[in-house]
């Protein structure tokens, strides 16, 4: 029995097939700068599902560069959460690592119902190894001029600086942003300022530790 013109349905749709026949024809393929994240997201599934060769690595490098351009403003974007189910449905766990931390700005609901079991498990671990960084790694006391631990200034800053990050994993992971713009506010002691700059570096090492793909 001839299949020749047996008709096919595929599920996805036209733009996303269209963009997707052009990777397997011999033409220039075409740019993906500037393609809206929601086209992007179901060309690079379609090529990994249908493992059109010609555009896996070149979607996997536009979905990860999809992450750093990530508004900070837009709270519910959900492009680094849905790069990370990407990553993990197709095993890039270097794509994992980058995603992960800046998905965590996505609420326990938006990751429940983006990600798979196993994804979401892990996403759960990884937020809860974040989380407990600045209850760990407490600030270091520097001494103040006469011995004294802390001064007027330093128990005026702390308790509104710390604020920022209760309850939020993705501030955690910002540490040194909220520090670099804080910073002003100890500029009058330096001793002050030793101390959040050690701070700060105990916090990077911390973080620098914990990897997503350790969750998998």
């Amino acid at each position: 029995m001839s299949t020749r013109d047996e008709i096919v349905d595929l599920s996805e749709s036209s733009e996303v097939l269209e963009l997707l026949f052009q990777y397997m024809y011999p033409q220039r393929q075409p740019s993906l700068s500037g393609l809206q994240f929601s086209l992007l997201d179901s060309l690079a599934n379609t090529a990994e599902k249908y493992q059109v060769y010609s555009a896996l690595e070149i979607c996997k490098v536009h979905m990860t560069w999809a992450t750093q351009k990530s508004s900070r403003s837009a709270r519910v974007d959900e492009g680094p959460i849905k790069v990370l189910l990407y990553a993990g449905r197709h095993g890039y766990q270097d794509v994992c690592d980058v995603a992960a931390p800046k998905s965590l700005g996505c609420s326990l609901q938006q990751g429940q119902q983006t990600l798979n079991l196993q994804l979401f498990a892990a996403w759960m671990v990884y937020r809860d190894k974040i989380m407990p960084i600045l209850r760990d790694v407490t600030e270091p006391t520097v001494l103040h001029r006469g011995g004294l631990p802390s001064c007027a200034l330093w128990n005026e800053f702390y308790p509104t600086f710390i604020k920022k990050f209760i309850g939020q994993p993705d501030n955690v992971l910002r540490f040194s942003e909220f520090v670099a713009s804080s910073k002003s506010k100890l500029s009058e002691c330096s001793w002050c300022i030793n101390r959040i700059e050690r701070w700060e570096v105990s916090v990077a090492s911390h973080i620098s530790k914990i990897k997503f793909s350790s969750s998998l």
